[in-house]
């Protein structure tokens, strides 16, 4: 399955997004107006938000325990995945490791008066 990326700067956005959002009914406006209280609700409570949303569709995960996967079972999907998928990941990763490690902070000094630092 090949995967095309819809740039907002390419010309004929406006027409592709729209032949995208007919697409089956998928982007009525009860559904994104549920995804983005998923969104919304992951993005501000984390876990806890997540925990949430396993009660609300049919308690499939209650404890902190049932959010982590084991390693088996990510071996199991990696074994099961496409080279370009596992190459997509990898670039994904990058991207976002860099992205991320351009945010952190390395500090700073303050001399207030000569001799204090803080």
């Amino acid at each position: 399955m090949e995967i095309r990326i819809l740039k907002t700067t390419e010309q004929d956005f406006a027409q592709k997004w729209s032949t995208i959002k007919k697409r089956g009914g998928v982007f009525n406006d009860d559904v994104l107006q549920s995804v983005g209280e998923i969104l919304h609700l992951v993005k501000t409570q984390g876990d806890a938000g997540l925990r949430k949303l396993a009660k609300r569709f049919g308690d499939l995960a209650t404890g902190e325990e049932d959010l982590l996967v084991a390693k088996n079972e990510i071996d199991l999907a990696a074994n099961k995945a496409s080279r370009a998928d596992i190459l997509a990941l990898k670039k994904a990763y990058r991207r976002i490791k860099e992205y991320h490690q351009k945010q952190v902070t390395t500090g700073y000094t303050c001399e207030k008066e000569p001799g204090v630092l803080l």
